[in-house]
């Protein structure tokens, strides 16, 4: 499996790589695809995100205390797949380190499909907007 950054980054290889650009839609790298807010419209999924940016991943976990967390990516692994390429996002929580898997299909539309949830494709967000407070 190779490391890399998911397409419309600006290259790849590196320790932890999600789009080209810190922040979605900088115009820096990030393009149609990987950074940026990603929702779906499954029942029971349709009032979570979550936010892929070069170095971090947040998810709106629905936690009433803490609906946002914000985790440092440490790696990314990228292998191509039958039908797109697949991602492996290692990030810290804890001091510990999770990871999800995901494939990501660029057309017609940019899809993001968990592979512990195939059936339910995530699409970027149009609006501007970010889960991240600014300091990150």
């Amino acid at each position: 499996m190779a490391k890399g950054r998911i397409p419309g980054g600006a290259g790849s290889g590196s320790r932890a790589g999600i789009g080209g650009g810190e922040a979605a839609g900088d115009g820096a790298g990030a393009g149609a695809a990987g950074a940026g807010v990603w929702a779906t419209a499954a029942p029971g999924y349709a009032d979570r995100f979550f936010e892929l940016r070069a170095r971090r991943v947040a998810f709106v976990t629905g936690d009433s205390t803490n609906p946002v967390t914000v985790h440092l990516i440490r790696r990314v692994r990228r292998a191509e797949v039958e039908d797109g390429e697949r991602f492996t996002v290692e990030y810290e929580v804890n001091g510990g380190v999770l990871a999800f898997q995901f494939v990501y299909t660029g057309a017609p539309r940019p899809r993001i499909r968990f592979v512990n949830q195939p059936r339910m494709a995530w699409e970027r967000t149009g609006a501007a907007r970010t889960l991240m407070p600014e300091i990150y």
